[in-house]
């Protein structure tokens, strides 16, 4: 039986209609092929590896200890240093660190600690092991030496002007000078100060102007090495407005002891022991009044000539003004270290 014009049509409107979907179905397929094979090629696509870290784990190198750094160098028995921890890491706020030392007390924790030196000298070691979360450590020792401070010495100390070093007018300027050694070598510090008149500069030497007021002034300095040693000196200088009287030196007798010695720029005597002191003056010295002072020990006189007795230790400056009848005064002084029992046998 044949076929009718419209049952024909409506035939071939379902095979178009088939092959439409089928076409589109195949392309689908066709474009999800190609969207797999570009992410497997682009690395889109993560697929499990065996060995792989598990979800939140953080994979890290070990710590590297780069240095150990302590605060000084010089460490004198009983300081304290600062010491510090620098250390290459991932992750460098979840590290744990250990100190432990040789000797010493340790104090703090953390990159930064202190070191507290024992109270003998020698070399001594800190060590420090730096640990991560994930069991990486790494490990350094640091070498310290500690040895005792030797203060520094003053040499000598100078007073300038023009031909008379002893007396100055009113507002003169005088070149000033220290001379100290340290036998550590380190870096000294001059700290200096005037019970009047004006001090400029600074290091070994400086200019003192003197002030308007007439009498004895004395010059000082303090010589400091960083590390706890110091050492002190002071000279007089006297400011008059008219010519002063002459001081030619001194003349230093013992009294009741043999130890009594010239030494550097002054005298030694052995400790509480005594001496006599004269000022030797140009001239008639008749109408020249005597005024003796010392910063340590004891010294008695009203004329030239004065008895110091010394301390048990240390070092005295004894000064005497001299003073004319014009009321002009000049002054001089006298260095005497003191010996003690121990160091003399």
């Amino acid at each position: 039986m044949s076929r009718t014009p419209d049952v024909e049509r409506s035939a071939q409107r379902a095979s178009r209609s088939a092959l439409k979907t089928t076409a589109l179905v195949v392309g689908v397929i066709a474009v999800i092929a190609i969207l797999f094979v570009l992410s497997v090629g682009s690395g889109w696509l993560i697929l499990p590896q065996e060995g792989t870290e598990e979800p939140g784990q953080v994979a890290s190198n070990p710590p590297e200890i780069l240095s150990i750094t302590p605060s000084t160098d010089r460490i004198v028995p009983l300081s304290t240093v600062a010491i510090s921890c620098y250390v290459s890491h991932d992750d460098v706020g979840h590290l744990a660190y250990e100190w432990s030392s040789t000797a010493g007390e340790l104090r703090g924790s953390g990159s930064e600690i202190q070191w507290v030196a024992p109270d003998a000298e020698g070399l001594h070691r800190v060590y420090v092991r730096v640990t991560d979360l994930h069991g990486g450590i790494d490990e350094l020792s640091l070498a310290l030496f500690v040895r005792s401070n030797t203060p520094p010495v003053i040499i000598g100390m100078y007073a300038e002007v023009d031909d008379d070093p002893g007396w100055v007018i009113p507002g003169a300027l005088i070149e000033v000078y220290c001379e100290a050694v340290d036998e550590d070598g380190d870096d000294l510090v001059y700290a200096w100060s005037a019970t009047a008149g004006v001090i400029t500069g600074r290091g070994p030497s400086v200019t003192w102007t003197a002030p308007d007021e007439t009498g004895l002034h004395w010059i000082t300095v303090d010589v400091t090495d960083g590390y706890d040693g110091s050492a002190r000196r002071a000279i007089p200088v006297s400011v008059s407005r008219g010519e002063p009287p002459t001081i030619l030196g001194f003349k230093l007798e013992p009294i009741n002891t043999r130890q009594f010695e010239p030494y550097d720029d002054g005298w030694v005597i052995l400790g509480e022991k005594s001496c006599s002191i004269e000022v030797l003056v140009e001239g008639d010295d008749s109408g020249f009044t005597y005024d003796w002072q010392s910063d340590r020990g004891e010294v008695v006189g009203d004329g030239p000539i004065a008895v110091f007795e010394a301390p048990p230790t240390g070092t005295s400056i004894i000064v005497v003004r001299v003073i004319n009848e014009m009321g002009s005064e000049a002054s001089g002084s006298v260095r005497i270290g003191t010996w003690s029992f121990s160091c003399c046998g």
